[in-house]
């Protein structure tokens, strides 16, 4: 660097119409290079960590070193990004979020607050009896035990629990608590109030992109007493909007598909025989993807154009959604129009989706397979993300 910085400095004198801005620009442009080097490599490093003198090093070279403001230098913020990803992870501390100690908040009526309060109490009981269990797995035979004896208590508060406004509660106080835990990091680094409502608006974009579902109020609200500069907070807002909108969006819910008729199949290949059964006669393109996963996301948006394109065949189009929550698998559908006639969506308890994987040998999302009129799995390769080669090999089969 030291190098580099030379010649910069020589370009200097040699051309003296250059303006000590561009000197410093320059200097901290490769500055800025070498920084996002060096953040990247952290994926090369085991469990995707700087080791101790690789964090020193960073924190000592660029983090102390760049000029503000750092949104000039476009790799800086990317460097910014991954340092700060991997500063948080070994800052260690836990952001879970206790439901157990927001109980209180989930209760809609006297009924439901008594019902909590109960189960409140329960947990504060029988937790000390697993903690005194010996080992990991004695823990686990124990909190299996008493689940058991508990079996009807612990019904009711799931359900109460799994209703979307108590996924909303859940979603924002984990959020908040990630938020927290970057403000420590963060003053812990001796960030200035830019670059911390830099680094806080982009985890929240981050967070309700991921979840692709909306902020309660409350959320928001708390968002506001962190973020000081009212541009970010307004982005913030206008994507929480976008997915609030979405929510109140009316669509079709037929393609929703109930997994009643699947309960007690555990095999992945019996339970994939049984979904496809009603589409015999129709060719199936199956989908696995995840609220979680980019790909699959950037994929999805693209439905309307695969089902023009291939509106041709005949075409039943099934997706399996692997570990997506209610809320945010319901919007990504209405999202991006992933509806029709010919469409069923599910989301399958999380034993029954594994299975399916496993038999389909899925390590990958998206990951798509194809089945043809008699619900023969076929062993082809297809991708609707290149609807081309796609559309060719339909029409092959169908000769």
């Amino acid at each position: 660097m030291k190098t580099q910085f030379a010649k910069i400095d020589s370009l200097c004198q040699a051309h003296p119409t250059l303006s000590s801005r561009f000197n410093i620009y320059r200097k901290n442009n490769t500055l800025s290079l070498q920084a996002k080097d060096l953040g990247q490599a952290r994926f090369c490093a085991t469990n995707y960590q700087l080791t101790d003198n690789a964090r020193k090093f960073a924190y000592d070279t660029f983090w102390m070193k760049i000029q503000k403001p750092v949104t000039k230098h476009r790799e800086f913020c990317v460097f910014m990004r991954d340092y700060l990803d991997d500063a948080v992870e070994a800052f260690g501390g836990n952001i879970s979020y206790s439901i157990r100690d927001h109980y209180k908040e989930y209760a809609s009526n006297d009924e439901e607050m008594a019902l909590l309060a109960r189960w409140a109490k329960l947990i504060d009981e029988v937790t000390p009896i697993i903690e005194a269990e010996p080992t990991f797995e004695a823990k686990v035979r124990k909190s299996q035990e008493l689940d058991s004896l508990n079996a009807d208590l612990t019904k009711e508060v799931e359900k109460i629990f799994q209703t979307p406004r108590a996924l909303k509660l859940q979603n924002g106080g984990l959020l908040v608590n990630i938020m927290k835990r970057n403000l420590l990091v963060l003053d812990s680094l001796g960030a200035d109030p830019s670059i911390k409502d830099i680094r806080l608006t982009y985890k929240a974009l981050e967070y309700i992109d991921n979840g692709r579902t909306s902020l309660l109020p409350s959320v928001i609200d708390t968002l506001r007493t962190m973020i000081g500069n009212p541009i970010y907070m307004a982005m913030i807002e206008k994507q929480n909007d976008h997915y609030l909108a979405i929510e109140n969006r009316e669509f079709d819910k037929l393609v929703l598909k109930s997994s009643d008729d699947l309960k007690g199949i555990s095999e992945g290949e019996a339970l994939l025989k049984k979904i496809i059964e009603p589409y015999k006669g129709k060719f199936v393109l199956l989908d696995i993807w995840g609220t979680w996963c980019g790909p699959c996301k950037e994929a999805l948006s693209h439905s309307t154009e695969e089902y023009a394109r291939l509106n041709d065949f005949d075409i039943e189009y099934l997706y399996l959604a692997n570990n997506s929550p209610q809320n945010s698998w319901e919007n990504v559908i209405k999202e991006y129009n992933v509806s029709g006639d010919n469409v069923a969506h599910y989301n399958l308890p999380q034993e029954q989706q594994a299975a399916i994987e496993r038999y389909l040998n899925v390590h990958a999302w998206p990951t798509y397979k194809l089945f043809d009129r008699d619900g023969n799995l076929l062993d082809l390769e297809v991708n609707p993300r290149d609807l081309e080669n796609l559309a060719r090999l339909l029409g092959k089969l169908t000769r």
